[in-house]
């Protein structure tokens, strides 16, 4: 009996090490008790007790989570023009983009999420925007639903910007073509629907912007993420 408990207790030490070093994202979706997770054999299932099923659990909710990401957006880019009698203050540039990456959760309501992206935009005088960024987001959500399927939080990221602008009024050669690198924060919320979809409305702002003639100015985006 005292050798079984010994067993049982290095294996809930092991399997907490694990998950610590992994940062494997913890899931609420716990099955019923009879039921155990596939990575345990039967005969490991009927041993495994009470404590041993929730972290078992866990771990399985953790990679069921986690993954990569296929992002779609929309929004608008504002710009700071050299030209206010031509643009007005701010430019404001409709956008459309994709990201691509992967979601990492560290316990079961904190996570990370990495990401390249690709924006095109069109302005007036048959303008052109082209943006690529590479930047990573933290998040904390929380569930809305009993069976954990509807989570919802916030998130909060940093990353770069690279902006190429093209029209056929002032920004209309090569050499006039405005060409900018930018450090970018962004803050939004975030709802998690199902195991599978996630939709974003995000926030995206310079924390020190320059002050020269052509400047990102921010950018509002609603995003819809599917999870592999």
């Amino acid at each position: 009996m005292n050798g079984r408990w010994f067993y049982k207790g290095l294996c809930v030490c092991l399997l907490l090490g694990f998950l610590q070093v992994q940062s494997e994202t913890l899931r609420l979706d716990v099955p019923p008790k009879d039921s155990a997770p596939n990575i345990l054999s039967k005969e490991d299932a009927d041993n495994c007790d009470d404590l041993c099923q929730a972290v078992m659990n866990r771990l399985d909710t953790s990679r069921k989570k986690s993954g990569t990401h296929i992002t779609i957006s929309a929004g608008t880019n504002l710009i700071k023009s050299d030209n206010v009698e031509l643009y007005g203050d701010i430019m404001i540039v409709p956008t459309i983009g994709i990201r691509a990456g992967t979601i990492s959760f560290f316990n079961r309501y904190v996570g990370a999420r990495g990401f390249f992206g690709l924006d095109v935009g069109f302005g007036r005088y048959s303008g052109v925007l082209g943006m690529i960024s590479l930047g990573i987001d933290a998040i904390a959500e929380f569930s809305l639903s009993k069976k954990h399927l509807v989570f919802m939080g916030g998130m909060l990221g940093i990353g770069a910007d690279a902006y190429i602008y093209y029209d056929t009024a002032n920004y209309n050669s090569f050499s006039r073509m405005r060409k900018v690198g930018e450090v970018f924060m962004q803050a939004g919320i975030t709802t998690m629907l199902g195991k599978h979809n996630r939709i974003n409305i995000i926030y995206r702002f310079l924390p020190a912007r320059r002050a020269y003639d052509f400047s990102p100015f921010g950018a509002v985006m609603i995003e819809y993420g599917f999870k592999f």
